[in-house]
């Protein structure tokens, strides 16, 4: 199974160091990454899901989320 990974910088220049010692996908995957509860979550508009959409208006707040 592969899955996106958002890391804190500290993690990031653990993972570039060449003298440590790499632990395990999983377990990089379990300790490095951020979780869920970790973010600030913000309804977005459905175009947001759609990659031909890249311009600013992307990232302003919606009243009216949509689920």
């Amino acid at each position: 199974m592969r899955r996106c990974t958002q890391q804190r910088p500290t993690a990031a220049r653990d993972w570039l160091d060449t003298r440590l010692v790499p632990p395990s996908g999983q377990m990089q995957a379990d300790v490095y990454s951020l979780q869920a509860e970790d973010f600030v979550w913000q309804p977005v508009s459905p175009a947001v899901g759609a990659v031909r959409n890249d311009n600013p208006s992307l990232i302003l707040p919606i009243d009216t989320p949509t689920v």
